[in-house]
């Protein structure tokens, strides 16, 4: 069962539904993303990135900083110590596509700092540890996907979900019939509701 949206399903979004897709993403630790990163600085050349968020920050008072889990270690991330070092961790070669360089570059920090050279890919190559969340995109689990439908009705098409579990219930969506049936009961939170029915076939 597909659990999660792919790059593929992201690279079929015109320009504005990146945009609004990223409006609507509240990023939380462990979530899957994605970032293009600079391969090639010479011949401008871009690629996707899939990572997972190990950490997030907030500099300048409003933008944040997603850390990717593979490459940052928990110590490097209490040793920047201020909002100036989080800034400065990052250069060109680090910076998703269309990122300026005045972002990051306040205090003239060394620009190897924060990165992970990949012998593999060639010199020209870094693997940053840090991305911009306006930057990037997510990778939406099925679950992310429904809490977004809840608060955010399709312009086509209907979405409902029902499940049930005797007493425990959950209704979600736009047709909500939970009134027309005469249940007492509010509805419950999924999760809750699933646990119960796997409970019933343990």
């Amino acid at each position: 069962m597909k659990q999660k949206i792919t790059i593929q399903d992201l690279n079929s979004l015109t320009p504005e539904q990146k945009q609004n897709l990223n409006s609507l993403w509240k990023p939380e630790k462990f979530d899957h993303a994605v970032a293009s990163i600079c391969k090639d600085i010479i011949n401008e050349v871009y690629e996707d990135y899939e990572f997972v968020i190990g950490d997030i920050k907030i500099y300048s008072g409003y933008k944040i900083l997603l850390y990717d889990i593979l490459s940052t270690s928990e110590e490097e991330l209490e040793d920047s110590g201020s909002e100036e070092a989080s800034i400065n961790s990052d250069s060109d070669c680090s910076s998703p596509k269309g990122t300026e360089d005045n972002n990051f570059d306040e205090d003239g920090a060394d620009e190897d700092q924060g990165f992970e050279s990949s012998d593999e890919m060639g010199l020209d190559f870094y693997r940053p540890i840090s991305f911009i969340k306006d930057e990037c995109l997510p990778l939406l689990t099925i679950g992310q996907m429904i809490e977004i439908l809840r608060k955010n009705s399709p312009t086509i098409g209907q979405f409902y979900l029902f499940a049930d579990a005797g007493d425990n219930f959950c209704e979600i969506g736009n047709r909500s019939h939970s009134n027309d049936y005469g249940f007492d009961l509010e509805s419950n939170e999924l999760c809750d509701v699933l646990w119960e029915l796997i409970k019933s076939t343990l």
